[in-house]
Formats: C-alpha cells, sequence, structure tokens
C-alpha cells in the first residue's frame, strides 16, 4: 500500500471542507483501484477519516 504523507504547509491552505473531500478521493481511489491497487481496508480508512474531517459523501 502506498503512504500518503499529508504536508500541513500544503494542505493548512486550505478549508477544512476541501481536506475532507480529498481524504475522500482518495478513499474513491484506493476502493476503485484507480491509479493503484484496489485496497478495502485503505479505502475505509480514508473513508472514516474523511467522515470526521466533515466529508458528507464519507459519511452517507
Amino acid at each position: 500500500m502506498a503512504r500518503f504523507e499529508m504536508s500541513e504547509a500544503g494542505f493548512g491552505a486550505m478549508g477544512a471542507t476541501a481536506q475532507a473531500d480529498i481524504l475522500f478521493e482518495l478513499g474513491m481511489m484506493y476502493a476503485t483501484g484507480r491509479d493503484c491497487e484496489t485496497d478495502v481496508v485503505a479505502a475505509h480508512k480514508w473513508f472514516n477519516i474523511a467522515a470526521i474531517k466533515g466529508s458528507v459523501r464519507a459519511a452517507e
């Protein structure tokens, strides 16, 4: 599984909603195997983090 590093310099300038949406998209990437191998455990992790950060789509 690829490691995803969140740089505070890059994410700090974004709003919380934008951060959550990016984390949701990361979960979708792992769930569907887009540009990586399918990994449902990693997808679940990123969906949970996105939901905690405020992503409505991840919370559904």
